[in-house]
């Protein structure tokens, strides 16, 4: 079996950067070449990672970057041989992100291997499978946190395996440049819906009801009335802290938001809270006519009251409100579903219908309805609605019979496949 391992340290935690490499490639079962050089990572180092693996600023400051690195090292990575190294999906990962930075893209298939795995997989009584720990216990020699050295002990560490008559060839795994680069677009869009999600939620709090005069926002956004029996209503509705139905029509709202001068507009974008039915489509007619979309949309959707309210969205711009990068369909719709709120899980949704996934990934828009149903809890039943026509349309595609068995469809969804 011929691969390539390697390893390398990086400057900080923080940032996907190298301040060192070093490969070792085996061929016949023995070394026969091996590559190691520092390399000037362009950015900060950290105090705890000079402290760990002993590489300073000074250290590198004459040492060579990353793409001047590369075209040594791509050979190497490029030639179809296993790439093999310990906790293989972070350095990896690492790597590819680091040439990220520098418009540098990882060609062709990746097909690696992580000795850490197969550690697990071969030795599960072992105490620990860190590479300096299984290198002591198979008699390596090794000096921990130097690339060279870290990079021949994970290949004399595959070796021994190999020669113990592992089978190793289960555990090696097929991708490439842009998996990575998506896994890691996807964790940094779930990072900041969590955040905006987070602040979206502590501004709603501080929205208190004493705090937020509705029969104030009527007449700011409306047209002043000193209708007393319609005043009559609001002061009621207000004692009983119901919602307030104004039961102004889609025709005036639309009307309403093409009429906003924007002082008027600023200030019903900028809202923590809405006072109706009527106000949140307000917000939508206006959101959609704006040139920029506005950064309080989250707060929308933490504190959105039906699916019906957002339904005349512009999704385009919707997307654009959320989500930057470029991340397929799916990944986004599925982080929204994560967020395991109601308005996340409503957008979710018309995303789904709009962009049509139960054609394109009928399964994971299968898992994704799973999860808007069993942690949302959706009691709406225009979103119930929308649930069941997606899968009734998975449904008709007749290969998905067994996956939709198993979501045990609440009755209150059910109850839509036969209207």
């Amino acid at each position: 079996m011929d691969f390539v391992a390697f390893d390398i340290e990086m400057p900080s935690q923080a940032v996907f950067s190298i301040s060192a490499i070093g490969v070792t490639v085996v061929k016949g079962g023995r070394i026969t070449d091996r590559y190691y050089s520092l390399v000037n990572p362009e950015t900060k180092f950290s105090k705890y990672v000079i402290d760990l693996i002993g590489i300073t600023p000074s250290m590198v400051r004459d040492a060579p970057t990353l793409p001047q690195v590369w075209e040594e090292l791509e050979p190497y990575f490029t030639s179809g041989d296993i790439i093999v190294s310990h906790g293989a999906h972070g350095d990896i990962l690492t790597l590819v992100c680091a040439l990220g930075r520098y418009g540098i893209l990882w060609e062709g298939d990746i097909n690696y291997l992580c000795t850490c795995d197969l550690a697990l997989s071969q030795s599960p009584e072992f105490e620990h499978h860190s590479l300096d720990f299984l290198c002591e216990h198979f008699w390596i020699t090794l000096e921990h946190h130097n690339a060279q050295s870290d990079s021949d002990g994970c290949a004399k560490l595959l070796l021994k395996y190999l020669e113990n008559g592992a089978d190793v060839e289960k555990l090696v795994k097929k991708t490439n440049a842009e998996y990575f680069l998506n896994r890691q677009n996807t964790k940094a869009l779930s990072d900041k819906l969590k955040q905006r999600k987070k602040l979206a939620l502590r501004e709603l709090a501080a929205a208190k009801p004493t705090s937020f005069d509705f029969e104030r926002q009527y007449y700011r956004f409306f047209t002043a009335n000193s209708d007393e029996k319609l005043q009559a209503v609001i002061r009621d509705s207000l004692q009983r802290k119901e919602t307030i139905v104004f039961g102004v029509s889609e025709e005036k709202l639309s009307e309403l938001a093409e009429t906003l001068d924007e002082v008027k507009l600023f200030n019903l974008l900028s809202q923590k809270k809405f006072a109706s039915f009527e106000m949140y489509r307000l917000y939508v007619y206006a959101f959609n006519r704006v040139d920029e979309a506005p950064k309080n949309f989250c707060t929308l959707l933490v504190s959105l009251p039906s699916f019906d309210a957002l339904s005349k969205i512009d999704l385009k711009k919707a997307k654009a409100a959320i989500f930057d990068g470029n991340l397929s369909s799916i990944c986004m719709i599925n982080e929204l579903a994560k967020q395991n709120v109601f308005g996340f899980n409503a957008l979710a949704l018309m995303l789904i219908q709009s962009e049509q996934t139960f054609i394109t990934d009928p399964e994971e828009t299968l898992k994704i309805v799973k999860r808007v149903l069993v942690y949302g809890r959706i009691k709406d039943n225009s979103a119930q609605k929308v649930c069941a026509e997606i899968i009734s349309s998975i449904k008709k595609l007749g290969c998905f019979d067994d996956f939709i068995e198993k979501l045990s469809i609440p009755k209150k969804v059910s109850r839509f496949f036969d209207a």
